[in-house]
């Protein structure tokens, strides 16, 4: 289990998760990480589970990923609901205070492609570095 106060290791989380590399998206992923991370205790919290789920949203163009156990997934949108769920359960049960516009609930309530409360269509990558 990655420390989630230590960047490097929420970095290596994200990239097993997504299997997501190359310097640029590593740098990408350093961001986001730093963005999107809530404090506990006064210090920075980093939240790998969101920007993994975010990152491929971002990054559609892969049709499958295969992690190191050998099996493939094809359905993203389950896996990223998966991602989300997870940082949300580690937020609430840690009480992570979670910057505003990177809420795990948000993001889920997001991927449904709903309008938001003002009647536009929400936009879950507008807070993220791409």
């Amino acid at each position: 289990m990655a420390d989630y106060t230590v960047l490097s290791e929420c970095t290596t989380l994200v990239t097993q998760l997504t299997n997501i590399d190359g310097a640029t998206k590593l740098i990408l992923i350093d961001q986001n990480l730093t963005d999107s991370a809530g404090t506990l205790n006064g210090s920075p919290f980093y939240r790998p589970y969101y920007v993994a789920a975010r990152q491929l949203q971002r990054n559609r163009t892969d049709q499958a990923l295969k992690p190191a156990d050998g099996a493939t997934f094809t359905n993203l949108q389950t896996m990223i609901q998966s991602f989300l769920e997870e940082q949300k359960a580690i937020d609430t049960a840690l009480g992570v205070e979670v910057p505003a516009g990177f809420s795990a609930d948000e993001a889920l309530e997001r991927l449904c492609g709903c309008k938001d409360p003002d009647g536009y269509e929400s936009n879950p990558m507008t807070a993220m570095v791409v």
